[in-house]
């Protein structure tokens, strides 16, 4: 059970990097930088949340 807690966490902080990088590469006209926007949001709080889920995720293991 705790292995697929682990893929989970290491799922969803792939997915949130990507979004940060997206954020990043992107203009300001996007529905990712409106949605990064919106939650008040950086690229340095997402690679912040990124990185504690991946941590959570070793732990897991």
């Amino acid at each position: 059970m705790k292995k697929y807690f682990s893929e989970a966490f290491n799922i969803i902080a792939l997915i949130i990097g990507l979004c940060s990088a997206l954020s990043w590469t992107l203009s300001a006209q996007t529905d990712i930088k409106v949605l990064v926007d919106f939650f008040n949001l950086n690229a340095a709080k997402l690679a912040v949340i990124s990185s504690m889920l991946v941590a959570i995720a070793s732990l897991l293991k």
